[in-house]
């Protein structure tokens, strides 16, 4: 499955990128990425007219930085993460086109996607399962 992002590499982090408010697609090239740490550089960004793919990035914990993110006009995956035990930065989110999956998140609560999923209108299904994290 092809991926592809917002403007050329983002190993690490996405400062400089702050200032971004719209988007065609958002997420990582290939079949994810363990390089991305953290999404503060996308505070700005406020909608994206493709997809959102946060697949596979082991060290990232929490999705603060898309806090400002009200729409994505199709899919929006949040996938295979082994660190991340927060989605709250996605609390503006209030609607996703195509697909909603949050899947595999291992330190993720399932209460947390259950939540994120009843507030936003869902265009396509929405799929929840394995995030297997302690919740409070």
């Amino acid at each position: 499955m092809a991926r592809g992002g917002v403007a050329g590499g983002w190993r690490g982090g996405l400062a400089g990128r702050a200032r971004v408010e719209t988007a065609g697609n958002w997420g990582p090239p290939g079949e994810g990425t363990d390089s991305l740490t953290d999404t503060s550089g996308l505070s700005g960004l406020t909608s994206i007219g493709g997809w959102l793919f946060v697949v596979g990035n082991d060290d990232l914990v929490d999705l603060d930085g898309l806090s400002a993110l009200v729409s994505v006009a199709q899919d929006a995956w949040i996938n295979d993460h082994e660190s991340l035990v927060s989605i709250e930065g996605l609390s503006a989110l209030a609607s996703v086109g195509g697909d909603l999956q949050i899947m595999n998140n291992d330190d993720l609560c399932e209460d947390q996607a259950t939540a994120l999923a009843a507030a936003v209108t869902v265009g396509g299904a929405t799929t929840l399962s394995g995030n297997t994290g302690t919740c409070p």
